[in-house]
């Protein structure tokens, strides 16, 4: 996160920062899609411990290694990966389990 993004978020919650993404101008800065990138950045650990109330966010902002994500963030980084190639179904298949590998529903 670069230095002017973390001043502009501050203190402020996932729940501010998504508000903020909304809009339809600058606030404190920061366009709504500059918010909506660090909301997808907040959104998994903001909702950890109660995934079945998360927000459904479009994956705009690569994920850090190791990141707390969502399932849903790991298949739309799947098929990112992959919308370059054309791989066969057994290949894709495989991969979409190994990056699937230790979530549970």
């Amino acid at each position: 996160m670069s230095a002017r993004v973390d001043r502009a978020k501050g203190s402020r919650s996932f729940d501010e920062v998504w508000e903020l993404s909304k809009r339809s101008g600058p606030t404190s800065a920061l366009m709504p899609i500059e918010w909506l990138r660090l909301a997808v950045l907040m959104v998994g650990p903001a909702y950890a411990a109660k995934p079945l109330d998360m927000p459904v966010l479009p994956l705009c902002a690569e994920l850090p290694p190791n990141s707390v994500c969502t399932a849903l963030q790991q298949v739309q980084r799947l098929l990112t990966l992959n919308a370059g190639q054309a791989p066969s179904l057994r290949r894709r298949t495989g991969s979409a389990r190994m990056a699937c590998r230790g979530l549970s529903s």
